[in-house]
């Protein structure tokens, strides 16, 4: 049973690289798309952020180079990624069960980072930090991902404004998550587990030796499996929001020949798209249908 649980742990670590790496690919041949306008873009220096400006401000601004600041660009970031900044203003009631819900997945991470250095490090003097670090990040990532994913469920089933949006598959995701976390947590407490240590160069070096509670082995190859399913879910938003961000929501590049060709490209795309307001079915190309008017193409279709 520890031999399927360790090739189940391999296979998902291998699915979840291959799924986000073509999530990238994806990701990154997408259209060009619309400006949103939107400032202060994290880029801009301090000074025309407080305000919500940009460097179109400046005269003559196509004629001088852009200074960026990156380091504002990274702030922002890590605000989002650690601390959920657009739930928490946004959607307060819903940050309460996110937060505990990512910040868990994170620790869960740095728990196995721990855990293999540890194993990789075993000679050394600071290997037993390692494993004591592994055990705190291991117990504390189950805890509050169960905790988050088990408010995640109960809000999407009992809240009817968050129900509407709510298909079949977001109630698997995060129920494989809470279930994969109770799984484990009870196989860890039950008693027959071996040292840390043992458990994890067992696991990794496929020692088929090793034993572990069933249990806990039916969390892990969940555990597992979730691991491997994620990029290809809409879970895979810790990608796309990459892209939504540097690539929409932050991008004021100036104009540019790669861009002219790009847009030149995407114009010559034919939309399906079955809104009124776009009222075509592919006969037209977005160069059309952006110099019609939308108003004169609904009363034709009436």
């Amino acid at each position: 049973m520890t031999l399927i649980t360790s090739f189940a742990i391999y296979t998902g670590l291998a699915f979840f690289l291959a799924g986000s790496l073509w999530r990238v690919f994806q990701y990154s041949r997408m259209p060009v798309h619309l400006r949103w306008e939107i400032y202060p873009v994290p880029g801009e220096g301090a000074k025309r952020a407080a305000h919500g400006g940009s460097y179109f401000e400046d005269e003559d601004w196509w004629k001088t180079p852009r200074h960026a600041h990156p380091l504002n660009e990274i702030k922002a970031m890590l605000a989002e990624i650690f601390m959920l900044r657009g739930v928490w203003k946004l959607n307060r009631s819903l940050w309460w069960v996110s937060y505990p819900f990512h910040i868990g997945l994170y620790l869960l991470i740095a728990g196995c980072l721990f855990s293999a250095s540890g194993i990789v490090f075993a000679n050394y003097p600071f290997a037993p930090a390692l494993f004591l670090a592994t055990r705190v990040f291991a117990w504390a990532g189950l805890a509050l991902t169960l905790g988050g994913s088990a408010g995640l469920l109960l809000r999407r089933i009992f809240d009817k404004q968050l129900r509407n949006y709510t298909a079949p598959s977001h109630l698997v995701n995060v129920g494989g998550f809470a279930l994969s976390c109770s799984l484990i947590l009870v196989g860890a407490i039950s008693g027959t587990m071996p040292p840390l240590k043992d458990s994890v160069f067992g696991l990794l070096a496929m020692h088929s030796a090793l034993r572990l509670p069933l249990i806990l082995n039916l969390g892990l190859l969940l555990g597992s499996a979730m691991t491997g399913y994620i990029p290809f879910t809409h879970m895979a938003h810790f990608i796309a929001k990459y892209f939504t961000y540097h690539s929409v929501r932050w991008d004021d590049a100036q104009k540019s020949k790669s861009m002219e060709v790009h847009i030149a490209e995407c114009l010559a795309y034919h939309p399906t798209w079955s809104a009124l307001h776009i009222g075509q079915n592919g006969t037209k190309s977005w160069a059309e249908v952006a110099t019609s008017s939308p108003i004169a193409t609904e009363r034709n279709q009436q």
